[in-house]
């Protein structure tokens, strides 16, 4: 699993879910606090992928693009472009590796706040990047709102990071496709 500290909460609050989930798959996680896109990108074009040529992963899941709103803010495009190129680096490190990947989860508590609204701008973009091929697009955003769009905050009570039921719930809605 690759992305920022919402992907690096799985070895953290989420630690308990992913032994129930992923502990006996020999799943790796290299999520980083803080990482916007042009980080990750410096990471596996500098050796951040070496170690898992070796061990020729089923599947990697890729979740990152939150952090780039931040200063200097970027635009949807890039951060978009940012997801892009990270997708290309993996695929030429490890091609036979199937990517499972995720759209940024939602920000902010209501439907129109303006970093839910920038990330909903993002992941209309790289959605259009899954060939169900090579990189299959998984939209499970959903789980973590109300009826009304609202963030669930029993899920997600800092408005950003899964707590542990909030790792379960995504967990389980992942599951079947990285069980496929």
């Amino acid at each position: 699993m690759i992305g920022d500290s919402i992907l690096f909460g799985w070895s953290r609050t989420g630690k308990k879910v992913w032994d129930e989930f992923y502990g006996n798959r020999k799943a790796v996680n290299i999520g980083s606090s803080g990482d916007r896109t042009y980080h990750m990108l410096w990471h596996f074009q500098n050796g951040g992928l070496d170690g898992l040529k070796q061990r020729n992963p089923k599947v990697v899941v890729m979740m990152i693009g939150t952090n780039n709103r931040g200063i200097p803010e970027l635009h949807g495009y890039d951060t978009a472009y940012g997801i892009l190129a990270l997708l290309k680096e993996i695929h030429a490190k490890l091609p036979g590796s199937k990517i499972l990947l995720m759209p940024i989860f939602p920000r902010g508590d209501t439907p129109d706040n303006k970093d839910r609204l920038r990330n909903d701008e993002i992941n209309k973009i790289i959605r259009t990047y899954a060939d169900d091929k090579t990189v299959h697009w998984l939209d499970i955003g959903h789980v973590f709102l109300d009826e009304q769009g609202k963030l669930k905050r029993e899920l997600m009570p800092d408005g950003l990071h899964p707590n542990e039921e909030g790792y379960r719930v995504w967990g389980r809605a992942m599951e079947p496709a990285i069980a496929k």
